[in-house]
């Protein structure tokens, strides 16, 4: 289950915390005999395993799981992409601007990014954090 740190506004207070990337569900490798994995669905936690095809369990690509299992620090929480491209649209994760979405203008170093917002008309620059920059998903 790969974590990522977010930031949290409580009590006017703004505080890091762990957080699941996709709550809510986890990865498990059924083995080439998957034996009886119907009793995951009764496991205490567990609604039920995602299943599309003749109720059986919906495979996950080996090479994206090794994908994001090398994304992943030792302790498990995901990493920023180390491939992030100036024009790239990124959405900041924590710090001030959490779930602002901008614009990559420059990347300083490996780990500080220089975003473009726009606010009201007004182009603003921010350093932030790599650590606190995820791609934006375009539907």
């Amino acid at each position: 289950m790969p974590m990522q740190i977010k930031s949290v506004r409580h009590a006017r207070k703004l505080s890091s915390v762990e957080r699941p990337v996709f709550p809510g569900y986890i990865f498990i490798h059924l083995g080439e005999e998957q034996g009886d994995w119907r009793k995951i669905n009764s496991t205490t936690g567990v609604a039920r395993l995602v299943s599309f095809h003749a109720n059986q369990p919906a495979p996950v690509p080996d090479a994206l799981m090794d994908a994001l299992q090398q994304r992943c620090d030792i302790a498990g929480i995901l990493l920023p992409p180390s491939d992030l491209q100036e024009g790239e649209s990124v959405i900041v994760s924590g710090g001030a601007f959490a779930d602002f979405t901008g614009t990559i203008e420059t990347i300083l170093s490996s780990d500080r990014i220089r975003i473009l917002f726009e606010f009201m008309g007004q182009e603003t620059r921010v350093d932030v954090m790599t650590e606190n920059i995820k791609r934006s998903v375009v539907a």
